[in-house]
């Protein structure tokens, strides 16, 4: 007969082992000493029996196959199974649903209150079981490593079991940046000490700055990664034009006062004098000016106010120059020999000539009417108009270059034109050719390359360059319009 109801139990080996014969009590369990001596092992088809029963039939007992063992009611609910039937006797295993080969843990007998042998405190997963490996870190965040898998300093963790719970321990997630203090890859991609300007375990301070001019090199150490300020060295200023002489502030290479910003006109060095024009006239138009660092900014230099070489001096009537600096050469001043005269008012008064062309024919600066011309003329020394006939006299035994007017000046005669344009140009003898109207003949002009000019007294030339009876230049010039000019006058 099979028993069914088992109410003894004993642990063997980590297998639960039930006694289903309650005739004989089994404080402690003696596989040898249970077996019956007419033991059939299962293996030959035999099962356990008793010697003889009350009416000396022989006795079944226990299990004969694992099939006779009955479900144990546990917790976790359906936790174990029945593995074999051994001498008659049930053994059971918690089971591993998940086949990981890890047994659940925590499954127990409630009627016997036997605990049976398991580790996997997640049954159902096959990849979660105690020592598999994990990659999450404390909070179960999924831990995400650079290409993929652990290198470096990270590495994955291992599943325990020991809180009930499966949890990932030991698992090292990268960090935000390598540790430049270290020689190990802490951001686990790959690269130790990536992002690193310098290792302080291993970098030894170094030259920093440059050796170049006033400059010199310094120092620095790596500190946290990076290399840190520059000790000791001297850096590049600003160039100082005023420096002395072969010294490099700015430490380019070159000494601060040959620097171009530091020549005056590009040549002319600090404290070093240029001739320079004051604006003034005559002989007090020559001066110096001195190069000098600027006063707001040391690093240029300009060139300071312009002073007169030569101050203002007495008129002198042998001299050509402009001694007085009024603009007028002395031997044409008045008192000097000057046929030039002025109107002031209702007085006649002498004025300095504006060219001499030679010592008896002066250019009279002026503008009167042609009919006036004489009045720039000194009559009591005899001095009035030139004819043009005598200019072009003069003008071709001085030369056309050495009598080349600086104003528009009156001739004694009434000349008409001929010809159109500076290649076809000419005044003609009174008489013949056209006439440029009333009170405006031509006169003797201010060269011009553009045909028409105005001089220093307002006075305007429309035709410059034109001959006399000649297209050949002789300074003739202007026509209608012209309404004013000054004189030459001779004696």
């Amino acid at each position: 007969m099979r028993r069914l109801a088992c109410i003894t139990a004993v642990s063997l080996a980590g297998l639960l082992v039930l006694n289903c014969d309650t005739s004989t009590p089994l404080p402690a369990f003696n596989l040898d000493a249970a077996l019956p001596d007419t033991f059939i092992p299962p293996s030959e088809g035999g099962q356990q029996v008793s010697d003889a029963g009350p009416d000396g039939s022989p006795v079944v007992f226990g299990c004969q196959t694992v099939t006779d063992c009955s479900v144990l009611t546990t917790t976790p609910e359906n936790c174990v199974t029945a593995l074999d039937c051994i001498a008659g006797q049930c053994v059971y295993v918690a089971k591993d649903s998940d086949g990981d080969g890890h047994k659940i843990a925590g499954c127990k007998d409630t009627v016997s209150g036997a605990m049976f042998d398991g580790d996997d405190c997640d049954d159902v997963d096959p990849l979660v079981f105690p020592g598999a490996a994990c990659t999450k870190d404390a909070t179960g965040k999924a831990i995400s490593f650079p290409g993929g898998t652990p290198q470096g300093t990270c590495k994955a963790g291992a599943i325990t079991c020991a809180s009930g719970t499966p949890a990932c321990a030991g698992a090292v997630a990268p960090a935000a940046k390598d540790d430049c203090s270290t020689t190990t890859d802490e951001n686990c991609d790959g690269v130790a000490n990536d992002g690193c300007a310098c290792n302080p375990t291993v970098d030894l301070p170094r030259d920093c700055g440059i050796a170049v001019g006033n400059c010199k090199t310094g120092k620095q150490t790596c500190v946290a990664g990076a290399w840190g300020a520059c000790i000791g060295s001297t850096a590049p200023a600003a160039r100082n034009c005023g420096a002395a002489k072969g010294e490099d502030f700015d430490c380019n290479g070159q000494a601060d006062s040959a620097e171009a910003a530091c020549l005056c006109g590009g040549k002319v060095a600090v404290g070093a004098k240029a001739k320079c024009d004051t604006g003034d006239l005559g002989i007090c138009a020559a001066g110096t000016q001195t190069c000098a660092v600027d006063s707001k900014d040391s690093s240029f230099a300009s060139f300071g106010a312009c002073v007169p070489s030569t101050k203002a001096q007495a008129v002198n009537c042998t001299s050509k120059l402009d001694n007085n600096c009024d603009g007028v050469s002395d031997e044409l001043e008045v008192g000097c020999g000057s046929p030039c005269l002025k109107n002031v008012g209702k007085a006649v008064v002498a004025t300095p000539a504006r060219q001499k062309f030679a010592d008896n024919i002066y250019g009279c600066g002026g503008a009167v009417a042609w009919a006036s011309r004489n009045s720039l003329c000194d009559g009591s020394k005899k001095f009035a108009a030139i004819s043009p006939g005598l200019w072009v006299e003069y003008v071709n035994n001085v030369g056309l270059a050495a009598s080349t007017p600086t104003a528009h000046y009156w001739t004694s005669q009434d000349i008409g034109w001929s010809g159109v344009g500076s290649a076809n140009c000419s005044a003609t003898t009174p008489g013949t050719g056209s006439s440029c109207g009333t009170e405006q003949p031509m006169r003797v002009c201010v060269d011009s390359t553009s045909g028409g000019v105005t001089d220093a007294y307002g006075n305007v030339c429309n035709w410059t360059n034109c001959g006399y009876n000649t297209t050949t230049n002789q300074h003739f010039g202007g026509c209608a319009g012209n309404l004013t000019a000054g004189t030459i006058c001779r004696q």
